[in-house]
């Protein structure tokens, strides 16, 4: 009597959409798409955001202004929302002249940061503050971990940014030049994007500086969406939760702007930044609906359990704590699926992670 093999239906189906990988022309598409339908609109976004910033801090700190806090943290939460759309982009122009890094020096590991910004506050150095002197200085004293340092103190909370500590006008002078600073990495952002890198993107070859092949390019970015995923369960969730669902102590001071509120704000952000990023340039390249379907309800799980908590740690309740470890959970499956299923079924593996060594 003969027996028969049985082949597991999880095979049938890696077999299947390996055996049809993506031609080039649909991955320079699929990262074209990217390009034009979210990382573009997204940085310009991030500028329009910036530059309004820019004029708030500049208003409120002029002569005809007004100290109140209030109004210029409404519009740094609306930089802070443009931001975390784009942060998951660490290569390309956002690696030129350390964009990232002084757009956003986080996670502050050794405690560096905040020892600089706590000495530099104290030296009252106005020269520091002039652009170009601003601009080739410390990444720890010119993005968006400073503004809010500066927005959420206590003497933001006392309307007074004009005297107390860091001397007369210092704080709000600081705030300013950071705002231009902000402001002036954005467009360079924009333009890069919009021009040279854009036609990159169009066109790789061997004699590109940036993508040698279609399937580089998408490993770039999927190395980058991936990376991201790792730094929300590591850093802004691992950290401050510990072991606070099994009884333990939330540090919600480990967390992404957590002087401001707004930590599982920016995961929520992240993760639906990130899910349309996927939707324009992992799932046209997924064979059979399927395989879609698999990568969709991943997203949905990951993005589940963050819906209905609060902005910030410090606003949750215990009870809510087994809800961010549920989050945690689903988080690294998303990044299990992408990095294994997703990667071998595109036929694009993994890069570099910019984070290992940090």
């Amino acid at each position: 009597m003969k027996t028969r093999t049985t082949i597991p239906m999880t095979l049938v189906f890696a077999l299947a959409v390996l055996a049809l990988p993506a031609i080039g022309s649909e991955r320079v598409a699929a990262v074209l798409a990217l390009a034009d339908e979210v990382i573009i609109p997204d940085y310009v976004e991030l500028q329009d955001a910036a530059e309004h910033f820019e004029a708030a801090a500049t208003n409120s700190c002029g002569a005809q202004g007004s100290t109140e806090p209030a109004p210029l943290r409404a519009d740094f939460h609306d930089l802070m929302d443009a931001w975390e759309r784009v942060q998951w982009l660490r290569q390309g122009p956002a690696e030129f002249s350390f964009r990232h890094q002084r757009m956003q020096y986080w996670p502050d590991k050794h405690g560096s940061g905040s020892r600089q910004f706590r000495r530099f506050l104290l030296d009252v150095d106005r020269a520091a503050l002039e652009p170009d002197n601003l601009r080739d200085g410390s990444v720890a004293l010119q993005g968006l971990p400073a503004v809010e340092r500066l927005l959420f103190s206590n003497a933001a909370d006392a309307g007074d940014f004009t005297s107390g500590e860091g001397g007369d006008g210092f704080i709000c002078a600081w705030l300013v030049a950071l705002a231009g600073n902000i402001a002036e990495i954005t467009v360079n952002l924009v333009r890069d994007w919009r021009g040279p890198y854009r036609e990159a993107l169009a066109d790789p070859n061997l004699d590109n500086p940036f993508f040698e092949s279609d399937r580089v390019s998408i490993s770039i970015f999927l190395t980058q969406l991936v990376t991201q995923i790792e730094l929300m369960q590591t850093a802004k969730i691992a950290a401050p939760l510990g072991d606070a669902a099994t009884g333990g102590n939330l540090d919600r001071r480990e967390a992404e702007s957590w002087r401001s509120g707004r930590s599982l704000r920016d995961l929520r952000i992240n993760l639906a930044a990130l899910r349309e990023a996927s939707d324009a340039f992992l799932a046209p390249l997924l064979t059979g609906d399927a395989a879609r379907a698999a990568l969709e309800e991943r997203w949905d799980q990951a993005a589940a359990p963050l819906a209905g908590l609060a902005d910030g740690y410090a606003a949750l309740e215990k009870s809510d704590y087994a809800v961010v470890a549920e989050a945690l959970a689903r988080v690294q499956v998303l990044q299990a699926f992408l990095r294994n299923e997703v990667s071998a079924a595109i036929d694009v593996p993994l890069g570099f992670n910019s984070l290992d060594g940090d």
